[in-house]
């Protein structure tokens, strides 16, 4: 996501137009990648967890949070 978009309303009250990011942001948020940490903020500085990144990325890919996964774990060393 790396286009520049035109919408000129801030995406999150932390995510200012001025901030370098601001594009990929709006993107993120308007493709419903993302809905921040709360309705409002972003949390740019914040840390993110696997569990978050795998859904940025099963969105980014599917469109979608609907999606068919297998009940028993991948990996044996995590629940």
């Amino acid at each position: 996501i790396v286009q520049k978009g035109t919408a000129t309303a801030a995406p999150f009250n932390d995510v200012p137009n001025s901030d370098p990011f601001v594009d990929h942001v709006r993107l993120l948020k308007s493709n419903a990648i993302t809905s921040g940490c709360s309705a409002n903020n972003y949390c740019p500085s914040d840390l993110i967890t696997r569990g978050q990144m795998a859904v940025f990325l099963i969105r980014s890919l599917l469109f979608t949070d609907d999606f068919d996964f297998p009940s028993r774990p991948f990996f044996e060393d995590v629940p």
